[in-house]
């Protein structure tokens, strides 16, 4: 996840520069990718809602499917 974190780093930056904003400093640069980093540990928050959702979704499909050839 450290390319991860870093490309949506520059992606804001960037971002944030064609809008004539000042770029992030280094404290919430460093936050931001922290958080991004955190995303993929099973008790981070967005962690379990992602995870809850995939179940979900995966179960919806399979009922959806259940009986009709595919």
């Amino acid at each position: 996840m450290a390319g991860v974190s870093e490309q949506v780093s520059k992606e804001v930056n960037k971002s944030l520069a064609e809008r004539g904003f000042p770029t992030m400093k280094p404290e919430h640069d460093q936050l931001l990718k922290g958080q991004i980093r955190a995303v993929v540990e099973p008790d981070n928050a967005v962690y379990k809602l992602m995870s809850k959702n995939s179940h979900f979704s995966t179960l919806t499909v399979i009922i959806y499917f259940q009986g009709k050839e595919v």
